[in-house]
């Protein structure tokens, strides 16, 4: 089935979705400073919160340190409040 954002578009996957093929992420300065506090918070055993305004990448963000610790043999757990 074809969704027509897609078709009209031309894109091949949903956009703004948690998971980002890793060749269409765009790891300005500001996204990745943020992965290296939050991955070295993790590393710490520390506590952090991540806010920002909506549409601005937070999920994504996690879910690019979420994959990075799993394969670094972390357990990560995704508590969504809301």
């Amino acid at each position: 089935m074809s969704i027509p954002l897609l078709t009209h578009f031309g894109l091949k996957a949903a956009p703004f979705g948690r998971q980002a093929p890793s060749d269409a992420l765009l790891e300005h300065r500001g996204f990745s400073e943020a992965r290296r506090r939050i991955r070295f918070t993790a590393e710490m055993d520390g506590f952090a919160a991540l806010v920002a305004d909506p549409g601005c990448g937070k999920s994504l963000l996690l879910g690019v340190v979420a994959d990075a610790l799993q394969r670094a043999d972390w357990a990560v757990h995704y508590f969504a409040l809301g």
